[in-house]
């Protein structure tokens, strides 16, 4: 995956690379997200019903406030994903 953003007369590009594996000692699918610059994200989960819900540890943002990233994949009646 990667993403274009155009600031001012350059172009800023971000290369992603994901890994996944299933960690057998935590029975949880991990996913490891690196982009060209270091940045990455650990996410964590399982399967609920019809859903991969994989989330990070909570995290602080500069202000103190916690956040989770977490991100949601439904599987629809048709085999597709979104």
């Amino acid at each position: 995956m990667h993403t274009d953003r155009t600031l001012g007369k350059y172009e800023w590009k971000k290369y992603w690379q994901q890994h996944q594996f299933y960690n057998l000692k935590t029975k949880q699918w991990e996913q490891l997200w690196i982009d060209n610059s270091g940045t990455h994200l650990k996410l964590k989960g399982n399967r609920v019903g019809d859903q991969m819900i994989m989330s990070s540890n909570p995290s602080i943002r500069k202000d103190g406030k916690a956040y989770v990233d977490r991100i949601t994949w439904t599987l629809n009646a048709d085999g597709s994903v979104r």
